[in-house]
């Protein structure tokens, strides 16, 4: 399994924690109302909280882990788990700030005007999710990176 890892700091007592936002796994094992959507081998990724102390049976680190069949995707295969690792935040973030925050339409629907689109540090896995799916949209898409990175983008 690949995980990515942060720190975040609990609000009742602002200790640190370990949590996980994204990872990237093979199925075990779908609930009884999922074998369409995913199946034992079937290669995923997505989001979930890895120490949730509301939902205990659910999250990371145990053995298997017990995730929500809405915030996973499958993986495929031409993408690498490490690749696939930072796919379940970057979508939700891109998502949460294209569809809800932005209220955009749905790339079924692009723009039909010409409007330009600025993605923030657009070599980073978030960044080249935005930006992929403004250009989806319809948008010219202008970004920034390091001179490091920007033949990347």
């Amino acid at each position: 399994m690949q995980l990515t890892e942060s720190k975040l700091k609990s609000a009742q007592n602002w200790e640190p924690r370990l949590i996980v936002c994204d990872y990237a796994d093979m199925v075990e094992e779908a609930g009884f109302k999922l074998p369409i959507l995913f199946k034992k081998g079937d290669r995923v990724a997505g989001l979930a909280l890895g120490s949730n102390g509301s939902h205990l049976e659910g999250g990371m680190f145990g053995e298997y882990d017990v995730v929500k069949a809405g915030l996973t995707i499958k993986v495929p295969d031409n993408v690498t788990g490490e690749e696939g690792v930072v796919l379940g935040l970057g979508i939700a973030i891109v998502g949460q700030r294209l569809y809800w925050s932005l209220k955009l339409l749905l790339p079924t629907r692009p723009t039909s005007k010409p409007k330009f689109f600025l993605t923030y540090g657009g070599s980073t896995p978030t960044g080249v999710l935005g930006a992929q799916s403004a250009k989806l949209l319809g948008f010219t898409v202008i970004t920034t990176s390091s001179p490091k990175n920007s033949s990347y983008i």
